[in-house]
């Protein structure tokens, strides 16, 4: 079926909606944001494109690859407004096991501090002040100890 374009929002809008006439009103259809962009570059106000859409609760979403009628190219991607893009090319995930040594004993160091501080903090009350650097000191060595 054939629905007319009437615009979309800015670039800068984050509203990723675009203006076509259905069933003979002027209405605003969600879509994905490369549906919007791809519409935003491509159509000319006036222009037919070919969608399909759904209708809930009175809103419109565009279900499927935006094409203009009588030639022209297709939006490359289907689109939700819940489906995020599937291009991630750009980033990968970088693998704990490929840190160097240097980064995991400093790790564990921070884990072993914090553990010391902890367990400090839990003494509060019980040990004597003066004594705080021997029991630190110790406390440390035992967590090393522990930990590896």
């Amino acid at each position: 079926m054939a629905y007319k374009f009437v615009g979309s929002t800015k670039p800068t809008t984050q509203a990723n909606v675009i203006k076509v006439e259905i069933e003979g009103k002027e209405v605003w259809a969600t879509c994905s944001s490369a549906v919007k962009e791809f519409a935003r570059k491509n159509f000319n106000e006036g222009d037919m494109i070919d969608f399909t859409y759904e209708k809930k609760n009175g809103k419109y979403n565009i279900t499927s690859k935006v094409t203009k009628v009588g030639g022209g190219s297709s939006n490359p991607q289907t689109t939700s407004p819940a489906d995020p893009p599937t291009n991630y090319t750009s980033y990968s995930k970088p693998n704990k096991a490929d840190r160097g040594s240097d980064v995991n004993a400093s790790i564990k160091r921070q884990a072993i501090g914090h553990m010391t501080s902890r367990a400090l903090i839990s003494m509060q009350g019980f040990i004597d002040p003066n004594n705080v650097k021997e029991i630190t000191r110790k406390l440390y060595a035992l967590y090393q100890e522990l930990v590896g």
